[in-house]
């Protein structure tokens, strides 16, 4: 079994002081494979395949895609990649090897379950107009999770919040640390507290 690098603590990153909300990433694992060159080395300036679970939001399941992907592009850190949905070519047949990044939605995986789970449940709508969303991302290198991130806002109101695209950004910077130590050195506001 591999150790996983597991970052205690909760933190939060504080969204412009007319909003009053927040992005919260509450959890964060890399695996002692991690190494972000391998992020750099194999996808730099090709396509990432994106597997999305669930859907948050009452619209067709191809434009959240769409959208999700379109938020996602160059969030992560150093060189860019095209992350979606419908990838030109396979990981396979540019790289040798089999890569991509599940994004799931209101589910409850253990993070570095997702690149060999064969079916994770999600919900697809929000029914309260102040749930939490939640967002688990793992970066799998074959099926191995090398980085995996859990994180929350309150529940935005389409695709295009701005509390949604920031959810998403934020996830995708956080799943690419250039160094292990990368997301406890940033300022995300300081740790979360219950109401």
């Amino acid at each position: 079994m591999q150790t996983k690098l597991l970052i205690a603590g909760i933190l939060s990153l504080f969204l412009g002081a007319c909003s009053g909300d927040s992005i919260r990433i509450i959890d964060a694992e890399f695996d002692t494979a991690y190494d972000y060159m391998n992020f750099s080395n194999y996808l730099a300036g090709k396509d990432t395949t994106v597997q999305i679970h669930g859907n948050p939001f009452a619209m067709n399941k191809a434009a959240f895609a769409q959208a999700l992907t379109q938020h996602m592009q160059g969030a992560n850190e150093g060189m860019p990649t095209n992350f979606t949905t419908t990838p030109k070519y396979s990981d396979a047949q540019t790289t040798g090897r089999e890569f991509r990044v599940i994004v799931a939605f209101n589910a409850n995986p253990k993070p570095s379950t997702l690149c060999t789970a064969k079916k994770i449940r999600a919900k697809k709508s929000a029914k309260k107009p102040d749930d939490v969303l939640t967002v688990h991302l793992a970066w799998c290198f074959e099926n191995d999770a090398h980085s995996a991130i859990t994180a929350e806002t309150s529940m935005p109101e389409s695709a295009q919040d701005p509390r949604f695209r920031a959810l998403i950004r934020q996830s995708v910077q956080d799943l690419f640390p250039q160094g292990h130590d990368y997301v406890l050195t940033q300022d995300h506001g300081g740790p979360k507290t219950n109401d």
